[in-house]
């Protein structure tokens, strides 16, 4: 299938093999896994003002001081999976570019996007929190779980948490809004809760309106086009764009795995199209689709409960 040179590897890649040290990431999971053994990490915001602590704050350059409105992120449970989540998304590159383990990545992806399901469930999350709203970096974990071959009742729980409405940003750039809607409307598409027509309808006006727009990387309308490669069938077309999807992601200096184009990819070989791209950053062991079996794996939680289970 034809398209334009993508190198296997990049050298951001070899370098952060070749020096990178898993101790810190483990201590750091091992001391956040450690917060959610205390009776504390079932915590919400009335629990910490109950318990009478101290919301005053001195400001940095006056020295003054004032009361800081109580939040969730505050809260050790809390604080605890924000932690663990990108320590997770560590693990999985880890695992696969270093250990070469495909199960243990999908498993390490499955466990960050449970800590971003854990943050939606947190009772008194803050309206337009970017903690727990849809954009690129929570999105990511949607991504890792269809890369995991989470089941999709899980996946479309995590979807429409990240959805809600009065958790999003009131976005006034129409580049935002559209890519946003794109990266919805790709949810619906990987979960099969809308047909084609209705899919193609909503990311063909999001491509256009993206495409007015002077600026618009190369990467982003890349994106648009895969999804409707797909719907499309169009393997020729799907396979140079997804390597454009690959080749614009590859400027981001913390994600070694492209999650797009590996989400993407598994999206069209669910519904029988063939991709050939295999590179360190999107692999074929982790884009084929695969039964897995997570009824072991556990998963992180407060050893008192949390707090949904407590109420």
């Amino acid at each position: 299938m034809s398209g334009k040179k993508l190198a296997q590897t990049t050298r951001r890649i070899e370098e952060w093999r070749e020096k990178y040290d898993m101790a810190f990431l483990y201590q750091v999971l091992h001391k956040w896994l450690g917060e959610l053994e205390r009776p504390e990490a079932s915590w919400t915001i009335q629990n910490l003002i109950d318990s009478g602590a101290d919301f005053t704050v001195q400001t940095p350059f006056t020295k003054e001081t004032c009361q800081r409105e109580p939040s969730n992120e505050m809260l050790v449970g809390y604080k605890a999976f924000v932690s663990l989540r990108g320590s997770y998304h560590i693990l999985a590159q880890y695992r696969q570019l270093i250990q070469r383990d495909p199960k243990g990545c999908r498993e390490a992806l499955y466990l960050a996007a449970w800590c971003q399901w854990a943050m939606c469930r947190w009772p008194d999350n803050t309206y337009y929190s970017g903690l727990v709203s849809l954009n690129g970096y929570n999105l990511g974990n949607v991504y890792g779980a269809i890369i995991a071959d989470v089941d999709d009742g899980f996946i479309g729980e995590l979807g429409d948490l990240l959805r809600r409405p009065e958790y999003q940003h009131d976005w006034r750039r129409t580049s935002v809004k559209a890519l946003m809607s794109a990266d919805s409307t790709y949810i619906d598409m990987a979960l099969g809760r809308a047909s084609d027509d209705e899919l193609r309808a909503q990311l063909e006006k999001n491509l256009a309106e993206l495409g007015r727009l002077k600026g618009t990387r190369k990467g982003v309308l890349a994106s648009l086009r895969v999804m409707l490669d797909i719907l499309d069938r169009d393997e020729e077309a799907l396979d140079r764009d997804l390597r454009e999807v690959i080749r614009s992601r590859r400027a981001n200096p913390y994600n070694h795995l492209c999650l797009y184009a590996l989400a993407y990819a598994k999206t069209a070989m669910r519904r029988g199209l063939q991709v050939e791209v295999d590179t360190e950053d999107c692999p074929l062991s982790l884009s084929r689709p695969a039964e897995m079996d997570y009824s072991a794996l556990e998963l992180p939680r407060p050893k008192y409960g949390f707090p949904w289970e407590r109420q």
